[in-house]
């Protein structure tokens, strides 16, 4: 994977991250982002949906707070980011379109460790840093939100497709107007541009204004945030800090192992888990998306109830949340 970096200065470690992930071993497949977006049409996470589509050449709706109707979501029967670009074309006319999925990992055990793996080198176990993820997927000629600015550092990975990435000093925008933001293709003379295919990234630092381009064609690109958060002022916080799906918090992780079926686990993860209307397995009051099947809601009280259980008595999906806990919450394994 190649890497740009647009500021080298403000907590250069980020950009380093991607290093180990090439062509052959992406970071993620779109097939595996279609089927966490479908997730997120059903369950009840920390994460959002948001749909917006062209309304006139480059002019985009808005949404303004109300809720994505789940038609212009992707759908299991669309099978795949092609089916689900050519619904929404058919029914918005043509259209071009930003979709957008915030906190994906809440609804992917499999990304939510891959991610993990990735970021575990960042040492974010302190408390002062939280990682948010945001997935853009559209054929969307420039961000339909215009220029802007994040106040922290960021990573955007091109899972496929091309795009570009434009970058203004901040001294550049000063005094200009939020129509003028709204054009950033009337702006290029003044713009550091990056241009990425499938498989590179750009690093950039929290006070860089910018844009990104699309191009006109379909394509999925990946986010990484890395805000920086006060430090936590009750018990209370500082316990919901400690789940995974308050925001990404990256614990140390260890090594995932391959279990035995006699093996029985003991302890206790630092939260309760529960089952919510039978869909979704929950970690301190945010959602981890995992149907929740016969095995797993067992899993689920026998860990409550801090009684050992055999990896025998467990069905795939059991299995992959005792992988999570075991890595990064403190559930043991002994031989039985």
């Amino acid at each position: 994977m190649w890497v740009s970096r647009v500021c080298p200065s403000h907590w250069a470690p980020a950009h380093e991250v991607l290093a180990g992930f090439t062509a052959d071993d992406p970071l993620f497949t779109p097939d595996a982002l279609f089927e966490a977006f479908v997730a997120a049409r059903e369950l009840s996470g920390p994460g959002a949906i948001y749909f917006n589509h062209e309304i006139e050449r480059n002019v985009f709706s808005r949404q303004r707070g109300a809720p994505t109707p789940k038609e212009q979501m992707p759908d299991a029967s669309d099978r795949s980011w092609g089916g689900y670009s050519e619904r929404i074309k058919t029914t918005f006319g043509g259209a071009r379109f930003l979709l957008r999925l915030t906190e994906l990992h809440a609804y992917s055990g499999a990304i939510y460790t891959r991610l993990c793996k990735l970021l575990a080198p960042l040492d974010l176990t302190d408390g002062k840093r939280c990682v948010r993820t945001t997935v853009f997927v559209g054929d969307y000629d420039y961000t339909p939100f215009g220029v802007h600015v994040d106040p922290y550092p960021q990573i955007q990975c091109v899972i496929s497709g091309t795009r570009s990435a434009l970058f203004w000093e901040s001294d550049y925008w000063s005094g200009r107007t939020e129509e003028e933001r709204l054009a950033p293709w009337n702006h290029l003379e003044g713009a550091h541009r990056v241009t990425m295919a499938a498989g590179d990234a750009v690093y950039w630092a929290g006070d860089y204004e910018h844009a990104f381009s699309a191009r006109g064609e379909l394509g999925i690109a990946l986010t990484i945030s890395f805000p920086e958060i006060p430090a936590a002022d009750t018990e209370v916080e500082q316990a919901r800090r400690r789940s995974a799906h308050h925001f990404l918090n990256v614990p140390p992780a260890r090594p995932s192992r391959a279990w035995r079926s006699e093996q029985l686990f003991c302890g206790h993860p630092s939260f309760p888990l529960e089952i919510v209307s039978q869909e979704v397995v929950v970690v301190s009051g945010s959602a981890f998306g995992i149907p929740a099947t016969p095995a797993l809601s067992a899993f689920v009280a026998r860990v409550n109830e801090r009684k050992p259980f055999r990896v025998s008595d467990l069905d795939e999906s059991a299995r992959e949340l005792v992988d999570v806990f075991y890595t990064h919450y403190g559930i043991e394994a002994v031989d039985g």
